[in-house]
């Protein structure tokens, strides 16, 4: 299911859609502080309006049904968000799982290796790439890489303006058999 998160109120982390099967049951955004919800915004059926609740009810089947706030990037990821990550600058980007914070250390799991903790000031953080980021990555290392082999500065905005019209028309480095 996708949520328009644009809709939600400030300080919301979760989302319960509308179940199909009840039509006493109302879509609710909730803010979730420690495995509790502390505050809910229930979206009205007939006009989309928002009921806000401080103190609302609680359920296991409540927390059965919701869907966490995509991580922007801003800060540490929360637990359980699946993310890139790397241990310092210069170093790959790896993906793995927030598992814990604990102390200043952050707990994950990295789906390339067995390691698995790190000091918070020891690595970085970054949602998952998009098929789109990933090209436009693609594409600014393969300007940079024509404009080195013709023994030119990379850094000049002209030639990688140039490199770059002779990359997207499909000119690319031929690999010896």
């Amino acid at each position: 299911m996708s949520v328009d998160w644009s809709k939600a109120p400030e300080g919301a982390t979760h989302f319960q859609p509308k179940r199909a099967d009840d039509d006493f049951w109302h879509a609710v955004f909730w803010k979730i502080v420690d495995g509790v919800g502390v505050e809910a915004w229930q979206v009205s059926n007939d006009t989309d309006a928002l009921g806000h609740y401080t103190r609302p009810t609680w359920t296991a089947e409540t927390m059965s049904l919701l869907i966490s706030r995509p991580w922007s990037g801003e800060g540490l990821p929360p637990v359980g968000v699946i993310c890139e990550f790397r241990t310092g600058p210069g170093m790959s980007w790896s993906k793995g799982q927030v598992l814990a914070f604990g102390g200043k250390k952050v707990f994950y799991q990295d789906y390339g290796s067995h390691e698995w903790s790190r000091l918070y000031d020891e690595i970085e953080f970054r949602p998952i790439r998009t098929p789109e980021q990933i090209a436009a990555d693609e594409r600014e290392l393969a300007i940079t890489d024509i404009c080195v082999v013709m023994d030119k500065d990379p850094s000049r905005p002209i030639l990688r303006e140039k490199a770059g019209v002779l990359y997207d028309a499909g000119y690319r480095k031929q690999v010896a058999p």
